[in-house]
């Protein structure tokens, strides 16, 4: 596979420039004129739980009140860096915010791709990732995915910076930590992913990379921000009382733990119960020994809940979210926090088919767009499958490229599914970029093998 030249500035490329105006340009018309204006960024998971903590932090009168607001609320990376843009314009500064971030991805991802393949590649992929409904729905949501997927996009790009270059750029290093370390403090899926960063500086050996203080320094900036949220806590703790959030690991552990114990009718671990009856109420958090231990006992139910949500992860269209909640195209039927979990009851209880029952006799019309949305993103799925196989196998791509590639991809998807509450179809979101570039590739391959069975086709008519 022959390489695109990366020797001129992105904005000297037109496709991209225009592309990219484009972009901001209809998700500045979504933000201003969908109906219910702002009122649409409430649509994300726990967007607003969030709201509710922006509010409360900026009605405190002083800096005490206001640490005691953030220690109460707890896991500050997964609302507090939405303040800033909150405070200064509301809703519509969250969303600005959002749409800004997409955009400089939107350059990069392009820039990616033609440094590991070529430039029509570069462009199917960026065009089949602005489309995708994440790409869609997120700029506009209070919702961690708008922080942390353009920030994916932009790790990745620099570590295949630093991978294809000759010299140690410094500079490179240092931005990977930082990225790394704003995404394991914002969200804890990537509370390991300095590790595996590192990891893969000192496996890999990539150009110009090989000394072992090279990863050490992606691996200490990539906790940076969350030790300094620990040493906050440890020094502030004396004073100010420290809460669970709602969205935190040990809340995430719980519900998956919850699942297992309604799937296979038993108890929750003894301990959590002594605790649940001494504080008299209902505990959502569940300690991480606590869970390795009860997943050790139940390792089949756990097993369960992991295949359950590696396959909605995977099947889920997202259609549902961006025609019928976003786009109000349909009416699902949702009125409350129940209705929401239906359709994953109905998932683990009767599957696939249990799923589309339920959605035929809540909306024919949500039914018939989710049959569409399925199909075309099965296509897209086969092909972004045969675009990993040939990737996987092009030797003109470094070994420690493709390894990253792919290693990114399988540690989305897989502590996914084994860590969260229950996975969501926008959970996949952060490596969509990967999948939308697979894709570009397979419709390569496919429009190569398509011209070359034509060319054959005439030859025998000769």
């Amino acid at each position: 596979m022959k390489h695109a030249d990366l020797t001129l500035p992105w904005w000297f490329d037109g496709f991209l420039t225009r592309l990219l105006s484009i972009f901001v340009l209809v998700h500045a018309a979504l933000a201003v004129f969908m109906p219910g204006g702002a009122a649409s960024m409430l649509l994300g998971d726990r967007a607003g739980d969030r709201l509710k903590a922006l509010d409360q932090l900026f009605a405190q009168p002083d800096f005490d009140s206001v640490m005691r607001i953030i220690f109460r609320i707890g896991s500050p990376g997964d609302w507090l860096l939405f303040a800033p843009a909150y405070r200064l314009a509301g809703a519509y500064g969250v969303m600005a915010q959002n749409i800004a971030l997409y955009a400089v991805a939107l350059v990069l991802f392009y820039r990616l791709c033609e440094a590991i393949a070529t430039q029509p590649v570069a462009r199917i992929a960026t065009v089949a990732w602005a489309l995708l409904p994440a790409t869609i729905f997120h700029p506009h949501a209070l919702v961690t995915e708008a922080i942390c997927n353009p920030l994916l996009v932009a790790l990745a790009y620099v570590l295949v910076r630093l991978a294809t270059r000759d010299e140690v750029s410094w500079r490179d290093l240092l931005l990977a930590g930082v990225l790394c370390g704003v995404l394991a403090f914002v969200r804890h899926i990537y509370l390991l992913l300095p590790v595996a960063a590192a990891l893969w500086l000192l496996v890999m050996r990539p150009n110009g990379l090989g000394p072992a203080r090279n990863a050490a320094a992606v691996f200490a900036l990539g906790f940076v921000f969350t030790g300094l949220w620990w040493g906050v806590i440890a020094i502030g703790q004396q004073r100010y009382e420290l809460g669970r959030s709602i969205g935190g690991l040990e809340a995430n552990l719980y519900l998956r733990a919850d699942r297992m114990a309604v799937m296979g009718s038993i108890a929750l671990p003894q301990t959590y119960l002594d605790r649940r009856a001494k504080a008299g109420r209902e505990l959502a958090t569940l300690e991480p020994a606590e869970f390795v231990g009860f997943t050790a006992q139940h390792p089949v139910l756990f097993a369960k809940t992991v295949v359950s949500d590696a396959f909605n992860l995977i099947a889920n269209p997202g259609v549902a979210m961006l025609a019928g909640r976003y786009f109000g195209l349909f009416d699902l039927g949702e009125r409350n926090y129940r209705d929401l979990n239906k359709w994953r009851e109905m998932r683990e209880r009767e599957g696939p088919l249990g799923v589309a029952k339920l959605l035929w006799q809540t909306s024919p019309t949500g039914f018939a767009f989710n049959v569409g949305g399925s199909l075309l993103w099965l296509a897209f799925l086969v092909l972004a499958a045969g675009g990993a196989w040939t990737f996987a196998r092009d030797q003109d791509v470094p070994p420690g490229v493709r390894i990253l590639i792919l290693g990114l991809a399988a540690y989305v998807l897989v502590l996914t599914s084994a860590t969260a509450g229950y996975t969501r179809w926008d959970h996949r979101s952060g490596i969509e970029f990967i999948l939308a570039f697979w894709f570009a590739v397979g419709w390569r391959e496919l429009s190569a093998l398509t011209t070359r069975r034509a060319q054959i086709a005439n030859l025998r008519r000769w």
